[in-house]
């Protein structure tokens, strides 16, 4: 089973990536390599993503690309990053396990 994880990108970075065969940003002004991973969201959490990023700022041309992930790779990946959290700040992590647990899902707006 895949889960679909959406990223939202400019379409000029989207296009030079067709181009170079190398996508090399993370989120809207961050690079992969300033962030180290590269920002995505569940289909139901793009609209607020997108409005957060991309509201007031049409003209960048925001496009959507869809990642096909396995569940586990999707599992292993939130678990990674409640440890990362958790690293950081400790009570954080027990809100973000009792999220997941319960079906819910999160969203991270980073502030940048």
């Amino acid at each position: 089973m895949t889960t679909e994880l959406w990223h939202i990108t400019e379409r000029a970075h989207w296009e030079a990536a067709r181009r170079t065969g190398v996508y090399e940003q993370s989120t809207r002004g961050r690079t992969l390599a300033e962030e180290g991973y590269i920002h995505c969201s569940l289909p139901h959490q793009l609209a607020p993503v997108a409005q957060a990023l991309y509201g007031t700022r049409p003209e960048e041309d925001p496009v959507v690309l869809v990642i096909n992930v396995s569940r586990t790779t999707v599992h292993r990946w939130l678990k990674e990053m409640i440890d990362l959290l958790a690293a950081r700040a400790p009570r954080l992590e027990r809100v973000l396990a009792k999220i997941t647990r319960e079906g819910g899902s999160v969203v991270l707006l980073d502030g940048r």
